[in-house]
């Protein structure tokens, strides 16, 4: 059962995610294919797919004659397409997907005329999992940009938590945390979804068990409780979290920098250098 259209709000698109953050991937023929992640989808669509149509492809242009040589250069020059949005895929690059596919349509074009309709079927068929490929990748970009972003937010936050006492003037904006906890329950794909949806997120919300929501726990004034849950949820988001950030604190004239970076967190004391 599809949750959550991708892209979302789509009203168009078959394509979807299942209460397990798995994606729903529509087939020509039978039950739609039901895939772990969206990183699988990506390879599956983007690579193992179009190279499973290569070799019939390229199979046909060597068994045309050499005077058919220009037909055969067409012929190549769809494969390179095919090659290249391969390659774009790896390289994470939407625009030159949906460029690359351009071209590819326009030198579909060309050899119509040549080749025979198995050819012409499977062509479309990986014109067909380009589209979604170009799709899959603007969910992965929108899903790492919503963690980023929550990331440096609640950093910022940990921060005005940690030195609480010593910086009465500081401020956060409670209207970016709480904007970036909503976008988060939109993220409901794998391998995201398992930290997005994780209990150390749902609690900054208020839900489940916990009643008050981290903005509730702060205008109690419970500063430690609202440090903990904060730096909890950043913890929680780490591991899909793609972007570099760094957190200087200062408490009692002590300073201190903590360095979220894909994945990992290092905490660096005074005179200790980055190495």
């Amino acid at each position: 059962m599809i949750v959550q259209k991708i892209p979302p709000n789509s009203k168009k698109s078959k394509m979807g995610v299942n209460e397990n953050g798995k994606i729903i991937i529509p087939r020509h023929k039978g039950k739609p294919e039901i895939v772990a992640g969206i990183e699988e989808a990506l390879r599956q669509q983007g690579i193992h797919i179009p190279s499973s149509y290569m070799d019939t492809i390229i199979d046909f242009g060597n068994s045309l004659s050499i005077e058919r040589a220009g037909e055969v250069n067409k012929l190549y020059a769809l494969v390179m397409d095919i090659e290249n949005i391969k390659k774009s895929l790896e390289t994470i690059d939407t625009k030159e997907i949906q460029d690359t596919k351009q071209k590819l349509i326009t030198d579909f074009k060309e050899v119509q005329k040549i080749i025979p309709e198995r050819i012409k079927r499977d062509i479309d068929i990986i014109l067909a999992v380009q589209t979604r490929t170009a799709i899959l990748l603007e969910e992965k970009n929108r899903c790492e940009k919503i963690v980023n972003l929550a990331v440096k937010r609640f950093g910022e936050a940990y921060k005005y938590f940690v030195e609480f006492d010593n910086n009465k003037k500081a401020k956060i904006s409670w209207s970016d945390i709480i904007q970036s906890l909503k976008s988060l329950k939109t993220v409901k794909v794998n391998p995201f979804r398992e930290r997005t949806w994780d209990r150390r997120i749902k609690i900054l919300r208020g839900e489940g068990k916990e009643k008050k929501n981290i903005y509730d726990i702060y205008k109690e004034g419970d500063i430690k409780l609202c440090k903990k849950r904060i730096w909890e949820a950043i913890a929680a988001l780490i591991p899909v979290y793609t972007s570099k950030c760094e957190i200087h604190l200062k408490v009692k004239n002590i300073e201190t920098t903590i360095i979220l970076e894909k994945g990992s967190v290092k905490v660096i004391f005074p005179g200790q250098g980055r190495g």
